[in-house]
């Protein structure tokens, strides 16, 4: 299908799996490219074509199952775990879009992004922003921020017409949007899936779509 590259998106998930809400005690073998690559991308993931406005869809919904995740002083926090059908095309469909997604993001933006072609290690990515606010003590003013809980304050209609704008409805922009309204459409879930590169990717259009907003 289309702008859905099953391997790329096993590459984009054998990158966070370490940071996973749940660690696989099997390391997610169904994410491995040579497993990826005998798979069909209609047939194995139960997609089927609709109609016209919406050219493929998920013939089972994508499936967001809760849990608590263990915190400092005994605390929990709530979150949630993507089942592995809809994650990996979720993946595979967010990095088809990057290069276009990102085509107009500044050279200070760092971190999941793409840069040349390509999508840089979140280590260089890192060191790079480190090099760039070498500067900041000497300056007059500068400021810090830490956003909080901004993957869930983003508008996923909102951004679902922005990538229709920019794509079409294409088969990507269709699954995108499929997984986007079931994770919004939980009672203590909202905006992007989190622990996630593809939302990631996603999210630096919002971040970038603000700023010129602000601007202007």
């Amino acid at each position: 299908m289309g702008g859905i590259d099953l391997e790329l998106g096993a590459k984009v998930l054998s990158g966070e799996k370490y940071g996973d809400w749940y660690r696989d005690p099997w390391g997610w073998p169904e994410f491995s490219e040579a497993f990826v690559r005998s798979l069909d991308v209609e047939s194995d993931f139960g997609i089927v074509r609709g109609n016209a406005g919406e050219p493929f869809r998920f013939s089972d919904p994508p499936h967001f199952h809760p849990l608590d995740v263990p915190k400092s002083r005994l605390g929990t926090r709530p979150a949630v775990v993507q089942d592995p059908r809809s994650r990996l095309i979720y993946s595979a469909a967010s990095r088809g879009l990057v290069e276009r997604l990102h085509a107009d993001l500044p050279d200070w933006v760092y971190g999941w992004r793409a840069r040349g072609g390509v999508i840089p290690p979140s280590s260089e990515e890192w060191a790079a922003y480190g090099v760039s606010i070498d500067a900041v003590p000497e300056d007059m003013f500068s400021l810090q921020t830490d956003i909080t809980s901004f993957f869930a304050s983003i508008d996923v209609e909102s951004l679902i017409g922005t990538l229709s704008s920019s794509f079409g409805r294409n088969a990507s922009v269709g699954l995108i949007a499929e997984v986007l309204r079931s994770h919004n459409g939980m009672m203590s879930r909202s905006g992007l899936p989190q622990r996630s590169a593809a939302s990631a990717y996603l999210a630096q259009v919002c971040i970038l779509l603000t700023m010129r907003y602000r601007l202007h």
